[in-house]
């Protein structure tokens, strides 16, 4: 079975747990969705995944295209917006990296999945991670030392601090509690 595969099954993406994680994180940032479509962003949003040989290589960093199409294929624009592949971006652009590529900014959906990875418990997405071996391939960083040195726990909190650090740049604030503010700024970016 390909690691994509495993991970929506029992690993971090796992198709019963990432989304509720998801919702709490949307939740945090914007309030409890009024439009139940974004509800199914948040279970389908992965499922790229599915059959991928890996989770951030040349396969699996193109994941967001399957939920992408599907949300687009759906239901086109959102309402009241004008730009009628608004849901394709809604999905496509949970990834910085193709919204980088693509000239785009980060979606909601975006803000809303890395601040799931902050939220959730540490000793769970090591498990999740453990189970399938995708923290070996995140933590190698494509062919680089990324987590060189470091335990499975010490990995995963570096990497919810640069994600802090991320969501610092783009305006937010974390209280003393580690909980996120949006901050004006903030709020008029997305």
């Amino acid at each position: 079975m390909n690691i994509g595969t495993k991970s929506l099954l029992y690993g971090y993406h796992c198709f019963f747990i990432h989304p509720l994680a998801l919702l709490c994180a949307w939740v945090k940032l914007y309030g409890w969705p009024r439009d139940w479509r974004i509800y199914l962003a948040f279970f389908v949003h992965d499922l790229g995944y599915w059959g991928k040989s890996d989770m951030d290589g040349e396969s699996g960093k193109n994941h967001p295209y399957f939920g992408a199409r599907l949300m687009h294929t759906f239901f086109g624009g959102l309402p009241g917006q004008p730009d009628h592949r608004e849901w394709y971006n809604f999905m496509l652009y949970h990834s910085r990296s193709l919204a980088k590529a693509d000239g785009g900014k980060p979606s909601k959906l975006c803000y809303a999945d890395k601040l799931a990875i902050i939220i959730q418990p540490t000793w769970l997405q090591v498990l999740l991670m453990s189970l399938t071996g995708e923290i070996y391939e995140y933590m190698t960083g494509r062919g680089g030392t990324v987590g060189a040195g470091m335990t499975k726990r010490q990995w995963v909190e570096k990497m919810k601090a640069d994600l802090r650090e991320w969501f610092i740049s783009e305006g937010y604030e974390f209280n003393a509690s580690n909980s996120i503010i949006s901050t004006a700024e903030a709020a008029t970016k997305n």
